[in-house]
């Protein structure tokens, strides 16, 4: 077979590599994004699943396991015992609503400590002297540990306190304390 034209065959295979080029990354571009929407809606990478069709595969780490209000308050209990504090007393006041408290804590638009005084007027006999502390984390002691380390926060852990209660859902913890 004789080739006629030599540079217009040159020329033809160079558009071909260009155009293979061009699909290659176009391609690998649309599996990057189908990847990255996959991963949103499955969860992003904090430890949950990305659907493929052959079933589903754990990508990440397994997310760390629930801890209740109870892990979440013998731990402050013990952090305070190894500090030589009081341990917190169970108060029924507190425990019968803590949860409205954590959802306003855990709720990013209603976020922060407002609404605490109304709320203790209504549990606490008056004057009310006590707070809470709130963080998220995957044990109870990671919370501690972020309370110790934000120097508002461990006064409040570390404070004159008697009675408390604490709530624990979703890896977020709430604890009520308080002195009368």
């Amino acid at each position: 077979m004789k080739i006629e034209n030599p540079k217009r065959l040159l020329k033809i295979i160079a558009n071909y590599s260009a155009v293979v080029w061009v699909v290659s990354i176009v391609g690998v571009v649309i599996i990057l994004l189908a990847y990255g929407l996959l991963a949103y809606m499955f969860g992003h990478s904090r430890g949950y699943q990305l659907a493929f069709s052959q079933g589903w595969a754990d990508l990440s780490p397994t997310p760390a396991p629930e801890f209740s209000g109870q892990q979440l308050f013998d731990a402050v209990n013990g952090y305070r015992k190894g500090k030589g504090l009081v341990e917190l007393r169970l108060n029924d006041n507190a425990c019968n609503d803590i949860f409205s408290r954590w959802q306003a804590l855990s709720d990013p638009e209603t976020f922060g400590h407002e609404g605490l005084d109304e709320w203790a007027a209504e549990r606490y006999p008056q004057p009310y002297d006590g707070g809470e502390i709130y963080a998220e984390g995957n044990s109870p002691e990671d919370l501690i540990n972020d309370w110790v380390n934000s120097p508002s926060h461990r006064i409040m852990l570390e404070g004159n306190f008697f009675y408390g209660c604490a709530y624990a859902s979703n890896h977020k913890g709430v604890v009520e304390l308080a002195r009368f």
